[in-house]
């Protein structure tokens, strides 16, 4: 269980204001969801950092697409928040200043 093959995840970079679209394909046979978090936040998971990035539970070969606006620069995660996934099912959300 791992995004893109890997633990942590690739690092996802975008600038603040941006227009976001992930898309989360689950290729797994257990389910799998998709958060972005405050970078200290741990389970259990309340609200995503940002309004609308974050995924429903997927179940095996079930893609849903987020899109929403990351509007204050910082470093975030996302993570699966399914119980027991996000130690393995992390990465880092970078949102930079718009220069």
């Amino acid at each position: 269980m791992r995004y893109g093959g890997q633990t942590p995840g690739p690092v996802l970079k975008v600038r603040a204001g941006q227009r976001v679209r992930l898309v989360l394909e689950n290729r797994d046979q257990l389910q799998h969801d998709l958060w972005v978090v405050g970078p200290e936040e741990r389970a259990p998971y309340l609200d995503p950092a940002f309004p609308g990035a974050r995924t429903r539970i997927l179940g095996p070969g079930e893609r849903e697409e987020i899109r929403f606006v990351p509007d204050r620069p910082g470093r975030y995660r996302y993570v699966c928040t399914v119980p027991g996934h996000d130690a393995t099912m992390y990465g880092e959300f970078l949102v930079e200043a718009v220069p």
